[in-house]
């Protein structure tokens, strides 16, 4: 067993062969103590004697069950170490995290009860073992409970934020369950044997996950999902750097493997394994995981011949990859970057070699944009003004984000995002658990590097020094970088395999040890407790259930329903028909599965304000008489419904607020339903209130406000977006109409001036201040800006309508005449009503009444074509894309 795996398929009996010596011990003290008793008390009668005999058979019965379940908590341990960096389904929205998290629950679990039913059923032993660490732990976890009791988005905090669900109180649940679980079981004469195979499992399961990043780098797309249609596609998550991550502990066990290994196949793969993965890791090229594998291999070559100890590290192997991290680490500087002006420790010059032809988005080895951390830093520091003790609770980061960004954020090319992960796993905790979750969690990490220093020290196991090591590169990682479910996982499994180690090597034994056997009353308390767990967590794995079925019937109606409205064949009523299908499949199979899920009454929300739409426009081709107007309000009522529904669910969620606000402001400007205005200010309002740095939010409240020409609300609004963010054209432009409509035409004409040319003006946006110029009776100014609108598109008729206008006002009347000819050319239905063709028809009699008072004459034209538009003394048609 020590040099093999335990194949997962063999039959129990066969895993019980190695334990035998334990059975036939035990075996032998019951024979001896029937033995003595019926020696000693030769009187006693046969009916004792076979009382004595069942109870041997009885001991000897459940001491197998016993054995049994033992061998079947290592074995799940097993699928878990094994399965859970492979473990990835297309059925869901999201196929990661929330794939590796349920199996992650369902599997722990499953340990926990087996563990549980062992000690009080079958040993009637409570046995648990008593250390710092292991009270540290009992310390966070109750603490995270409290927590995600009082956390300001419960469901996010309790099944986790959806799109990431790492950080879920279900997954810190699910990873103190193992560690408890594996503490208490496996025991001195078993946690070799158990770390020697964990080890083995986990560098298998790990050359998988290279082996297919590797074909998919090289172009050979063999898994027909969608989502696997893309060159950095791998089994870790979504974005290259989380492979990149991974690949750190991985590499350092298969230099474990390669240096102590005593079969040629683990030496031979394992050298394989760190070929691929250093090319991945060039491939990939994040910096972070080249720094942390240096560091922690410069520990592994040092560290035993300081301490004098006899653990043989490849010193040729390990300076081969330290050296490559350098190179790689020193390309990363501007000075090598020639189309960088900045250092960046996230890419090098050597990766920009290896994809400069990857033109296809699907050829780029893409990384997770992760939040800076000077900006974590400030978020936290604020965010535990607000809530010190316990933080917003797990998975809430985007409530701790939204509402306490600093105003410099907006001046980032990344200012529209809305983060929900902090730019460090422990900067993330302190916002999120509060200072005392993340102390307890503090203690542990103290605890494990005590306990690993005297393993260290006393240095009879080989393996530790890297085990060590790579707990020590996840630990550094959630410095500097986010957490995965994987390496979440990984990091409490090697804490758990330290602690073993520690326990192994130490002469002090502490448990608490109650002997159900002798106390009735302490059975049926522990029996009770037993049965409360299991409901616990048996409900637990139902609910599971339901929510993994509703995420994947949510996915597959999203789908159908994107089919549906990219198809421009079908017709409105075929379209609403398929779309109640869709409503009625979401209510079944969906919400009412899953009722705790917002995202899914957003999703409802939206399809209800699709029908409501084509409702409004077959009713518009009615006749008066014959329109239904309640069509259109029973839609646009679920619509609201759900979304109120959503934002009862998590009514701190910005995201919600913000969607609710958006569709009342659709309701009152696309389908005309009034006294929708005052609804939408307050969802806003609202929205403002958990983000008050977003400059979009206080834009669209002033677009809001202007609509029903409360013209000095506006102007406080759009004044306000400005403050917290500089350089925000359509605030710029939007602030102009406001004072233009005031009357105020030199400070609209002012406040266009102000708009930076880096700010990247289109078509739109300049079509805005050429009206804005020609409202302001900046004539020439005006004429500049449409002339290069012309030129960039000569098909807007728009365009060649206000020229016209502006040609007329300057007596160019030809010239007009040719504008509003193209323009109702362009667009025959004539959107202008009469009036282009009104002015048609009197230009043409201006000119013929001028043509008449002098044949002779020609027109004489100035030649002059307009003024450009001035931005910072840069042209227009510099700014138009």
């Amino acid at each position: 067993m020590e040099d093999n795996i335990i194949n997962l398929r063999k039959q129990p009996e066969e895993g019980l062969k190695k334990e035998l010596p334990i059975l036939e011990e035990k075996k032998s003290e019951v024979k001896k103590k029937s033995l003595l008793s019926g020696f000693k008390l030769n009187t006693k009668t046969s009916k004792k004697t076979e009382e004595e005999n069942q109870e041997y058979k009885s001991s000897e019965k459940e001491i197998k069950i016993s054995l049994l379940l033992e061998l079947f908590i290592k074995k799940l341990y097993y699928l878990l170490v094994f399965a859970l960096p492979l473990f990835i389904l297309p059925l869901t929205i999201e196929i990661y995290e929330f794939n590796k998290s349920n199996l992650l629950f369902t599997i722990s679990g499953l340990i926990f009860i087996v563990w549980l039913v062992k000690m009080i059923l079958i040993d009637r032993k409570v046995k648990i073992a008593r250390n710092a660490i292991d009270f540290s732990v009992l310390i966070f976890i109750i603490l995270v409970m409290t927590s995600s009791f009082f956390s300001v988005d419960k469901v996010s905090s309790l099944i986790g934020f959806y799109g990431r669900f790492s950080d879920s109180l279900m997954v810190y649940v699910s990873l103190v369950m193992l560690y408890f679980t594996g503490v208490n079981v496996f025991s001195k004469e078993f946690s070799k044997k158990f770390i020697e195979n964990i080890l083995k499992i986990f560098f298998i399961s790990s050359f998988l996950v290279v082996l297919v990043s590797v074909v998919y780098a090289f172009g050979f797309k063999f898994i027909p999902w969608q989502e696997a249609q893309f060159r950095y596609f791998n089994l870790i998550g979504s974005f290259s750097s989380s492979l990149g991550v991974y690949l750190v502990p991985s590499v350092i066990f298969a230099l474990y493997f390669l240096n102590n290994s005593k079969s040629l196949f683990f030496k031979y793969a394992s050298l394989v394994f760190i070929l691929l993965s250093v090319l991945l890791l060039a491939l990939i090229d994040f910096m972070l995981s080249w720094i942390v594998l240096a560091f922690c291999l410069i520990f592994l070559l040092l560290i035993p011949k300081l301490i004098q100890n006899q653990t043989r590290v490849s010193s040729f192997a390990v300076m081969v990859i330290i050296f490559v991290s350098f190179v790689f680490s020193v390309s990363s500087l501007s000075f090598l970057n020639k189309d960088n002006n900045d250092i960046n420790f996230e890419s090098s010059a050597i990766s920009t070699f290896l994809n400069k032809n990857s033109n296809d988005v699907r050829d780029v080895f893409s990384k997770e944009i992760i939040l800076d951390r000077k900006t974590s830093l400030t978020i936290l520091t604020e965010s535990l003004k607000d809530r010190l003790v316990l933080g917003s609770g797990p998975g809430t980061y985007l409530y701790n984000f939204s509402k306490f960004k600093p105003i410099e954020f907006n001046d980032t090319k990344f200012w529209a995002l809305r983060f929900d992960k902090a730019g460090s796993e422990i900067l993330e905790k302190f916002s999120t658990i509060g200072i005392l979750g993340t102390f307890s969690y503090f203690l542990i990490l103290i605890f494990t590097i005590l306990m690993s220093l005297q393993v260290l020290i006393q240095g009879k196991n080989k393996s530790f020094f890297f085990v060590f090591a790579s707990w020590f590169s996840l630990l550094l990682l959630q410095i500097f970088f986010i957490e995965l479910t994987v390496t979440k996982f990984l990091f409490w499994l090697f804490t758990l395999i330290i602690v073993l180690y520690h326990n192994e090597l130490s002469s002090k034994k502490n448990y608490i040890q109650i002997d159900l056997r002798k106390s009735e009353t302490a059975y049926h308390l522990f029996s009770i407790a037993l049965l409360s767990v299991s409901l616990v967590l048996f409900s637990s794995f139902y609910f599971q259930f339901k929510f993994y079925v509703a995420d994947a019937s949510y996915k597959n109606i999203r789908i159908k329903q994107n089919e549906i409205l990219s198809d421009d064949d079908l017709i409105d009523q075929i379209v609403w028909g398929m779309l109640n299908e869709n409503v009625n499949q979401m209510n079944r199979e969906v919400v009412q599965r899953n009722s705790y899920r917002g995202e899914y009454r957003l999703y409802l929300s939206d399809v209800y304000m699709t029908r409501a739409m084509i409702a409004f426009r077959e009713e518009n081709q009615k006749q008066e008489n014959e329109v239904d107007v309640n069509r259109i309000i029973t839609e646009t009522n679920n619509a609201i419904n759900n979304l109120r529904d959503a934002t009862d669910l998590s009514p701190n969620s910005v995201i919600y607020q913000h969607k609710f606000g958006s569709t009342y402001v659709a309701i009152g400007t696309e389908l005309g339903i009034p006294a929708v205005g005052v609804r939408a200010v307050e969802k806003y309002q609202k929205a403002i209130e958990l983000e008050p740095t977003n400059p979009l939010l206080h834009n669209e409240l002033g677009k809001i406000y202007a609509i029903s020409n409360e013209n000095d609300l506006a102007e406080a609004e759009f004044k306000k977006a400005l403050e917290v963010k500089k350089n925000y054209i359509d605030v710029n432009l939007q602030l102009a109409q406001i004072y233009q409509k005031k009357g105020e035409n030199q400070k609209a004409v002012d406040e266009i001036k102000k708009i930076s040319v880096g700010t990247g003006i289109n078509e739109s946006y300049a079509f805005q201040i050429g009206m804005i110029y020609y409202n302001a009776e900046e004539i020439e100014k005006a004429k500049g800006v449409f002339l290069q609108l012309v030129k960039f598109n000569f098909k807007n008729p728009n365009t060649h309508y206000v020229l016209g206008s502006i040609y007329e006002k300057q007596g160019e009347f030809e010239t007009a005449l040719n504008e509003f000819e193209i323009a109702l050319s362009f667009n025959p239905d004539n959107p202008y009503g009469s009036d282009v063709s009104e002015r048609i028809e009197n230009l043409k009699n201006i000119i013929d009444s001028k043509n008449k008072k002098s044949e002779s004459e020609p027109i004489v034209e100035d030649g002059n074509e307009g003024e450009e538009i001035d931005m910072e003394d840069k042209p227009i048609s510099s700014q138009v894309k």
